[in-house]
């Protein structure tokens, strides 16, 4: 059984309110309301907030935590309250995160014809600095939210058929990937913002109307968003 996450807690909410109090922060800011130094030292909270939403999933619990516990440190640091500062430290941190990640990551990774399968409706896939791969096969696809952050996720909707004709995927890559694969009798329609980035549809058209249709809403900044067959 697939357990959907709500979607006050998806990854992709906490960096929509991310932009959107930076935004604020600036305007006010510029208006000379506030003072914008003070308010930006606490963006590290926002670390803090996407590392608690991480753990409450519990596939992604340990690094959930870690997120959560950089933020705090990050945010420490910003305060003058750790005697020893994040910034010192983080290159060797990345480092050994990086090393840990492609020694376990590459032991641990499955053949793409061992991906884990799912009949779900609709997914929610979150890659940060590593992979999320999924087969879905359900008779009544709805959509998905993908989001990559140095990292890549990969769907596959070969076996699937969207429910009332027409499918939905929200994707969003940082510094990462997502590549969607489609049935060659589904007609794509991408709507999409790369900056420095990349978002490619390489379908081949239908050569006549299925009445299935999956409509890809992506960001892409420097990273790639990639639909094929």
């Amino acid at each position: 059984m697939t357990v959907e996450k709500s979607p006050a807690l998806q990854p992709r909410v906490v960096l929509g309110l991310l932009l959107m109090a930076v935004g604020v922060v600036f305007t006010l800011g510029n208006l000379r309301l506030i003072e914008a130094r003070q308010f930006l030292r606490y963006w590290p909270l926002f670390v803090v907030a996407f590392g608690v939403t991480q753990a409450l999933d519990a596939r992604r619990r340990v690094s959930g935590a870690l997120w959560a516990a950089a933020g705090a440190w990050m945010l420490a640091s910003n305060l003058g309250w750790a005697t020893i500062s994040f910034w010192d430290l983080w290159p060797g941190a990345l480092i050994a995160l990086i090393g840990a990640h492609v020694a376990f990551g590459g032991l641990g990774r499955r053949g793409r014809e061992n991906w884990p399968a799912t009949s779900s409706r609709r997914n929610h896939m979150v890659a940060v600095m590593g992979a999320h791969e999924l087969k879905n096969d359900s008779p009544e696809f709805e959509g998905a939210d993908m989001m990559a952050v140095m990292g890549g996720c990969e769907l596959d909707l070969r076996h699937a058929t969207p429910r009332d004709g027409e499918a939905l995927i929200d994707a969003i890559a940082f510094m990462g990937g997502i590549e969607v694969k489609v049935p060659r009798d589904w007609h794509v329609v991408v709507r999409g913002i790369p900056f420095m980035g990349g978002i490619v549809d390489e379908t081949e058209p239908p050569t006549e109307d299925t009445g299935k249709r999956l409509v890809v809403t992506a960001f892409a900044m420097m990273g790639g968003v990639e639909i094929k067959n």
